[in-house]
């Protein structure tokens, strides 16, 4: 019994002192450039669409205004 007990604590002392308060006052840039991260989640995805794309959007709010938005891809330049 006193084995388990002593296992148990030991878990314990080990769960409580991961809580990372060592990184409570860096930014997320810094966390990530310390583990050699930071250039794959800065990757830049550009999409140039293939075809002529337009989405249109038709709410009506609670108060009966009428909302109607058209928005349409550009091809000529790379979003």
């Amino acid at each position: 019994m006193n084995k388990i007990a002593l296992l148990l604590f030991i878990l314990l002392v080990t769960l409580i002192s991961c809580d990372g308060r060592e990184r409570a006052h860096k930014s997320n840039t810094e966390v990530l450039i310390e583990n050699k991260l930071l250039d794959s989640f800065s990757e830049s995805i550009k999409y140039i669409p293939e075809t002529y794309t337009e989405v249109i959007t038709d709410t009506i709010l609670s108060n009966g205004f009428n909302v109607k938005i058209k928005t349409y891809s550009d091809m000529k330049r790379a979003c």
